[in-house]
């Protein structure tokens, strides 16, 4: 027994009206539905930023901390399509159609793809980034591309998926640093799993390298055509790094926060009413919290949804399975694993957007698979959610008691 016991799926039909629904679901929720929720959101930095590099500003003199390409593409989609937001709903939606090849590609199952994306369609945070001028529009949309030519020139090793996936790294890591560890993991992987020779397996390391690196560099071409040089391109890197450093420290109760934001959905410091770093947290954090709302909203109301809880059991179950050799997920846990520095800085919940539809395949993997593996994941989930209420309304007592 398995979800397919559950939910019966009569070929074509079943499929037919499946995709049909799903596609206008996310058509609406992308381009129609507009969520009544507030949350602080980075565009107000973004798109004037993406319209002065338009204007021919150089990348070191605005919002310099982060990697230009994704600014230049919010100032593109601003000035051919009048709206900064609808090159990030293009891509949200191409992301889907990304995924569904990417998911047929790993398991060739048509259920389990419509399952995995039916899931991450109803995941609000998901959605809810892709209707934004957020950097991790296109962080997320290059990384989900490169995992899939990845997976493309595993199974065919053709050197045409290895240099756009190379190129599409370099996409992702000039978009946003948060996605920078993905790709080194999955080309470490290739050297180590694959069985080509070594020597060409560090010949095809280097390459891909020198491609990614282009494509990074190539998005600071107005910078060198004002005149810095390479050592100024290294010495403004390194100003980056420091500045995300001293921004992103890891800390007992950062790091507390952001495990308990995963595990329960919940944010200590918003019970708590903590100030943890400048600016505030309590102003600038995505989750809506109970002291403004009320009771429900401690648990689910914000950004994500209840299938958080499984996020969590399926990553264990997925790396039991994995340690005793009874399946290869490897690329799925090393896109995850990728993710879990940023993660565990999640000042916002749009932190781990990334490593939604990895979360996601595995959860709909499990799901799909016997009754005693759909039945651990339930269970262990069901323990997490009663860990979040009772912790919850723990929370909410104090929250109150102390106004």
């Amino acid at each position: 027994m398995n979800i397919w016991n559950i939910i019966r799926f009569n070929a074509k039909f079943t499929y037919i009206i499946w995709t049909l629904t799903l596609t206008i679901w996310i058509m609406a929720a992308l381009f129609m539905i507009n969520y009544p929720l507030k949350y602080f959101d980075d565009k107000k930095y973004y798109i004037p930023a993406a319209r002065a590099l338009l204007r021919g500003a150089s990348p070191a003199e605005v919002n310099w901390e982060h990697p230009p390409i994704a600014k230049y593409l919010i100032g593109i989609s601003d000035y051919l399509l009048k709206d900064p937001t609808m090159l990030s709903k293009i891509l949200g939606l191409l992301s889907f159609i990304v995924l569904y090849k990417l998911i047929m590609l790993m398991y060739g199952d048509k259920r389990l793809t419509l399952l995995t994306l039916t899931l991450l369609s109803l995941d609000t945070l998901y959605i809810y980034v892709f209707k934004t001028a957020l950097l991790e529009v296109y962080a997320t949309f290059f990384t989900i591309l490169s995992v899939y030519l990845y997976l493309k020139y595993l199974n065919e090793q053709k050197w045409r998926y290895l240099l756009l996936f190379s190129a599409s790294s370099g996409l992702a890591i000039g978009s946003k640093w948060s996605v920078v560890l993905v790709y080194p993991l999955l080309l470490l992987y290739l050297i180590v799993r694959t069985r080509t020779r070594p020597k060409m397996a560090i010949t095809i390391a280097t390459i891909s390298i020198l491609i990614a690196l282009t494509v990074y560099t190539a998005g600071y071409t107005v910078y060198f055509m004002k005149g810095a040089t390479i050592y100024d391109f290294i010495e403004l890197q390194e100003k980056m790094y420091k500045y995300h450093s001293s921004w992103h420290r890891y800390t007992l109760p950062l790091i507390a926060n952001s495990l308990t934001k995963m595990l329960l959905r919940i944010e200590l410091w918003k019970a708590y009413s903590f100030t943890l770093t400048n600016p505030p947290i309590n102003e600038t954090s995505t989750t809506i919290i109970a002291k403004y709302v009320g009771i429900q909203a401690i648990f689910y109301i914000g950004l994500g949804n209840i299938s958080w809880h499984l996020m969590m059991p399926a990553l264990l179950i997925s790396l039991r399975r994995t340690i005793l050799n009874k399946e290869e997920i490897t690329v799925l846990l090393m896109w995850i694993a990728a993710t879990i520095p940023i993660t565990l800085l999640m000042v916002v919940d749009w932190y781990i957007h990334i490593a939604l539809p990895a979360y996601y395949i595995l959860i709909s993997r499990i799901l799909s698979q016997n009754k005693k593996m759909m039945g651990i994941l339930l269970i262990l989930s069901a323990i997490n959610l009663a860990m979040s209420i009772g912790f919850g309304i723990k929370l909410l007592r104090i929250t109150f008691l102390r106004r």
